[in-house]
This record gives structure tokens, C-alpha cells and sequence, in this order.
């Protein structure tokens, strides 16, 4: 995914042009227009629900709707400023600490062995984790958004599933050994998102009293195992576990009988239709990708990145050098966005990033452990599946270091409803919408959030 969230705006600019003409562009430019209208009437719920659905829509195999959807992308976070500045609302320090890093990254993009990608790199990356900071902030003003925005991700999930379901039959009818969802991305990009948007599934089918967005959670479900054990890529299977684990192991009475129903049903349907499409194929490229426990040589490749990094390791040689540099030695980045981004920013960026993270984490545990077996506790437990998840996809991807990788949003995402929930379930606790909740909560003072 991180060759489709960079490269040169004008070349990218003149390619949509080429494939949709000037007729495309008066209708970009339209519906620019229109957004700019919608979300300043409405708020960002338009903007964010279109915003999903472009990170599931890159995967499509015709190049001109993968252009399409970066542009759709950049379009959003644009937008997502505008909401932010217009209904603003301080976002709280993690988020100030991932604005910092960028800022750093930008102040040296012109040691960059590519200073104007880099300067245009870092802009961009800029404008999404400020978008993401204020637009999301300022969106979540009641509890009822929390669950509005987890829907969302929902439909970006749908739109996977039912386009790798497309392109399905052209993978068995073929004869390629790995699933790609139709898409013109590596193998990896495609399965780690995926992943990702499992434990949103989960979080579907666990939900009360909501049958149409149940039924799309458990479409999910069912769909998105068998892509990724096709994809051949036991990052994603794991990254998934991870996600889904805070979920699967709530153990309140009324929900455990659910919770293994769900893990059974899910084994056998994956290994059922895995061996139905399978049936008459090699297979063995497959099972020695998920069985073998290695990480495919990415030790020399860390060894590498980490020498590269010691020979600036203050302050970095701007956003998106390493890939520059890496691209030009390995081929490939580091597959590893601590390293990408200790390389771009230095050790200052890197401690920015890292410090955040594990600060969310810790926040999430901590509002899993207050708001219990509530709706927002069910968020509460996404969000902190969704963080271990990105962090452990950021030791073997570059994940989140991109500037418009799907990794990098989901990541801000999951910051910003962590510091958003204890606010929120405060307002449910004192009756402003509290049909919402389950259970009494018992939160602290107001000093500690």
C-alpha cells in the first residue's frame, strides 16, 4: 500500500486525466464541490464513510479506479481539515505528538536525497494526521458516533469482502498461488488490510439489536479467513488474531456461548471452502508460506536498515527518504515502519511515534477494564485489538510510516476514539443518552482524563 499513498501529485494528476479525460476531472472537480457543501452542512460523516471505502476501493484490479481512489482519498483528509477547523475541538497529546513527528520529518525533508517527493510527502502525511486529529475529534461529540464511525469501517469491510468474492474465480480459474482480491497491490497490502478490518467483523456480530449490520459483520466474517489463508500471508493471520482477541475474550455469561460459536463456525467454513477451492490445485507454495515459521530474510534487511539509521540517528533525513534509498539498494522498503521512520525522522520522531502508541495502548486497557460489558466497552476492546495489531504489523511492514496508507488512518483513528470514549461514556453515565449503555459505569474524576 505505500506506493499507492506516495509518488509525484503531477504525474498521478496526468494520469487521471489520460484515463477519464477532462470530463473525469470536471466531475472530480464537482464532486469536490459537493463534499465541500455536505460537510459543511451535515459534518464529516459523509466524508469519513467515503474515506473507508477508498482504501478497500484501491484494491481493484482496473488501475483507473485504484487512481480514482487515491484521489477520493486526498479529497477526504482535505475535507477532514475543513470539519476539524470549523467545529474545532482540541485533539489531546498523542495526536499532537504524531503532528510533532511529521513537522520534524518536513523541517528535513530538505536533506532529502529527494527533497521536493519528500517535502510533498511529508505535506501530505501532514494533512492526514491533521485531518484525522481534528476531523475526527470534532465528529465525535456523542456516543451514539462511536458506533456510527465503527459502522463505517463495517462498509469498508463489505466492500473487501464482496470484491475479493469478484475476483475469486478468476484466482481459482488461474494460475496464480497467491489471492491478490483482484487487486494490482502486492499480496501482503491486500491481506494486512483485511486483517485489519476483521476485528470490526467481530465487533458486528457481537453487537445487540442490529440485524442488517450483524448480517454484514458476519459476511465478513466468513469471508475474509478464507482470503487471507489464499493470500498465503501468516503476517495477516496473525495480525488478525491479535485484533480479534480483546473481543473473543470477553467472558461475561451472556456473550461466551457467542464468542466460541463464532471461532468454531469460522474454522470449519474456512477450512471447508479452503479445500473446496483448493481441490485440484498446487498447494504447496500456500502451505510452506503459512506454515514456515521464518520471516522470509527480513533479519539482514533489519540489520541493513538499522546500520542506515545509525549513520544519522538524531535527526533523520526526511519524510520518505528510506524509501528513496531503499528502493534504490533493496528494491523494497525496510519492512519495518520503526526503522522507515527512525530513518526519516531520527530517534526524536521515533520515540514521538513510539511513545504515542504505547500511551493509546495503555489508555485502551485501562477504558476496557472501566467501561466493562458496555457498547462503548466493545469499542474499547476493538480499539485495543486494532492498536496491538498495528504494532505488531509495524515490526514486519512498513505499515504506518506511509503517507496515505490505510494502516496510518486506522491508527489515528483508534488514538482518537481512545481519547474520545472516557468523555463520551461520561456523557452517557449522566443520562444524556443513556438508553446507550448496558451498565452502570464507575469512572474516575474528570482530572484523569
Amino acid at each position: 500500500m505505500q506506493s499507492q499513498g506516495a509518488g509525484d501529485l503531477a504525474a498521478r494528476l496526468a494520469d487521471f486525466i489520460e484515463v477519464y479525460g477532462v470530463t473525469g476531472l470536471v466531475a472530480l472537480m464537482a464532486t469536490v464541490l459537493v463534499c465541500v457543501i455536505v460537510i459543511l452542512i451535515r459534518g464529516a460523516g459523509l466524508t469519513l464513510l467515503l474515506l473507508w471505502m477508498s482504501y478497500s476501493l484501491a484494491f481493484v484490479q482496473q488501475g483507473s479506479v485504484s487512481r480514482a481512489a487515491w484521489f477520493l482519498r486526498v479529497l477526504c483528509v482535505c475535507l477532514l481539515v475543513v470539519n476539524g477547523l470549523t467545529k474545532f475541538t482540541l485533539p489531546r497529546w498523542p495526536s499532537f505528538a504524531m503532528l510533532t513527528y511529521v513537522m520534524f520529518g518536513l523541517i528535513f525533508s530538505l536533506f532529502s536525497p529527494a527533497p521536493t517527493w519528500s517535502l510533498q510527502l511529508g505535506t501530505l502525511l501532514f494533512v492526514t494526521v491533521l485531518g484525522f486529529s481534528l476531523g475526527l475529534t470534532s465528529y465525535l461529540d456523542s456516543p451514539e458516533k462511536v458506533t456510527s464511525l465503527i459502522r463505517m469501517l463495517l462498509v469498508s469491510g463489505v466492500l473487501w469482502a464482496i470484491i475479493s468474492v469478484v475476483f475469486m474465480g478468476d484466482f481459482i480459474a488461474g494460475d496464480a498461488l497467491r489471492f491478490r482480491g483482484g487487486g494490482e497491490t502486492k499480496a501482503t497490502g491486500y491481506a494486512d488490510w483485511g486483517a485489519l478490518l476483521m476485528p470490526i467483523s467481530v465487533w458486528a456480530t457481537l453487537q445487540k439489536g442490529s440485524g442488517y449490520w450483524r448480517l454484514a459483520g458476519v459476511f465478513c466474517v466468513l469471508v475474509i479467513p478464507i482470503c487471507l489463508f489464499l493470500s498465503g500471508t501468516k503476517t495477516a493471520i496473525v495480525l488478525a488474531v491479535i485484533g480479534c482477541g480483546p473481543l473473543l475474550l470477553r467472558k461475561d455469561a451472556g456473550q461466551a456461548w457467542k464468542t466460541w460459536a463464532i471461532v468454531g463456525t469460522l474454522g470449519v467454513i474456512t477450512a471447508f471452502f479452503a479445500i473446496t477451492l483448493l481441490k485440484g490445485r498446487d498447494t504447496s507454495f500456500l502451505v510452506s508460506r503459512l506454515t514456515n515459521v521464518n520471516v522470509n530474510s527480513r533479519q539482514e534487511l533489519w540489520q541493513a536498515g538499522l546500520n542506515q539509521c545509525l549513520q544519522n540517528p538524531i535527526l533523520g533525513s526526511g519524510i520518505g527518504s528510506a524509501e528513496v534509498v531503499n528502493t534504490q539498494i533493496f528494491g523494497h522498503g525496510y519492512h519495518n515502519a520503526y526503522l522507515t521512520i527512525w530513518y526519516n525522522t531520527g530517534i526524536i520522531g521515533t520515540l514521538l511515534v513510539s511513545f504515542a502508541i504505547v500511551a493509546q495502548t495503555l489508555r485502551a486497557w485501562w477504558l476496557v477494564k472501566v467501561l466493562k460489558n458496555t457498547i462503548l466497552g466493545d469499542a474499547a476492546r476493538l480499539i485495543l485489538g486494532l492498536i496491538l495489531a498495528e504494532l505488531a504489523l509495524g515490526f514486519v511492514e512498513s505499515s504506518f510510516s506511509g503517507a496515505g496508507t490505510n494502516s496510518l488512518a486506522l491508527l489515528m483513528t483508534t488514538f482518537v476514539l481512545a481519547d474520545s470514549l472516557p468523555r463520551l461514556a461520561e456523557q452517557s453515565s449522566a443520562g444524556f443518552t443513556g438508553s446507550l449503555m448496558e451498565s452502570h459505569l464507575q469512572l474516575p474524576p474528570r482530572s484523569h482524563y
